[in-house]
């Protein structure tokens, strides 16, 4: 049962953030204004992209071992930049101008092709 109510939550997750990601990003566009860009980029590669393609690499058993693997590469590599795309919206909102909070963002952004 508590797979049930998991994967129901995962799933709305997935489709909302297939919904907001994208529209924060057109008002954005509309707007001018980077946090909604920064914040919707980073919903759309995190969740909308990044998780499907972890969960296809882990359920699809019966393809080539190649195949899933570029599908965990390509949901590591969404998922490295969507984060990314999260600190640059936490610092730019709630932390602009703030020296220690730029180190930190930098440092999200420098330790991912690190890890």
């Amino acid at each position: 049962m508590s797979g049930v109510i998991a994967a129901i939550g995962g799933g709305s997750f997935v489709l909302a953030s297939w919904i907001l990601g994208p529209r924060l990003m057109l008002l954005s566009r509309r707007t001018g204004e980077a946090p909604e860009f920064f914040i919707g980029l980073g919903l759309f590669l995190m969740a909308a992209l990044g998780y499907p393609l972890l969960a296809m690499s882990q359920l699809l058993v019966d393809v080539p071992m190649s195949t899933r693997m570029t599908l965990l590469v390509a949901s590591c590599l969404t998922g490295a930049v969507g984060q990314s795309a999260v600190a640059i919206f936490t610092r730019r909102v709630f932390r602009p101008g703030v020296a220690w909070a730029t180190a930190l963002m930098l440092g999200i952004l420098f330790a991912y092709p690190i890890a």
